[in-house]
């Protein structure tokens, strides 16, 4: 059996959650953050660089304006 080694990443990951998840990492709510396996970190590392930036929505989901 071999021990999987994992790095702890944080940022803007939202956008590309789907794209963590397919590649293997896990998302620790009470960390607020991702573990990444370390073969993939570079390639997670990049995602999250590139990720598009959050816009302000309201609990309906929709922009919000004038805040």
């Amino acid at each position: 059996m071999s021990v999987k080694e994992f790095a702890f990443v944080t940022g803007n990951t939202f956008p590309v959650r789907d794209a963590l998840r397919a590649m293997g990492s896990t998302w620790s709510s009470d960390e607020r953050g991702w573990y990444v396996p370390m073969e993939r970190l570079e390639e997670a590392e990049e995602l999250i660089r590139n990720a598009p930036k959050n816009e302000p929505r309201g609990k309906s989901g929709r922009k919000r304006w004038g805040r």
